[in-house]
């Protein structure tokens, strides 16, 4: 089998896992793997946007308060960060909400 490589944008690849999260979600797709690819795509979108001066309606502070943005972002990222890794906590328990996926894709 020959392995090859492909140069690929942050933008892009954003593009290709929201696109991938849209179809999972709509075959019924396992909510977890949806979750991953649409928060993995959002933090790109959300990252490049910040940098070209767009304003994100679910982490600016702009729009939201100092203190609360703080314990909102806290929120919105649990899910993701308990997804991520497990080498401080290999045996931890998370309650997944698919509304949370949901407001990710939308």
């Amino acid at each position: 089998m020959e392995i090859s490589a492909t140069p690929i944008t942050k933008l892009e690849a954003a593009h290709r896992q929201l696109r991938q999260a849209v179809r999972l979600f709509f075959k019924n797709g396992d909510m977890l793997a949806v979750h991953t690819l649409t928060a993995a795509a959002f933090q790109l979108f959300s990252d490049i946007g910040r940098l070209s001066g767009v304003v994100s309606r679910f982490r600016s502070d702009q729009l939201i308060r100092s203190e609360p943005l703080k314990d909102w972002i806290t929120a919105l990222s649990s899910t993701q960060n308990f997804l991520e890794d497990a080498d401080k906590d290999p045996d931890a328990v998370h309650t997944c909400s698919d509304e949370s996926t949901i407001m990710f894709i939308s």
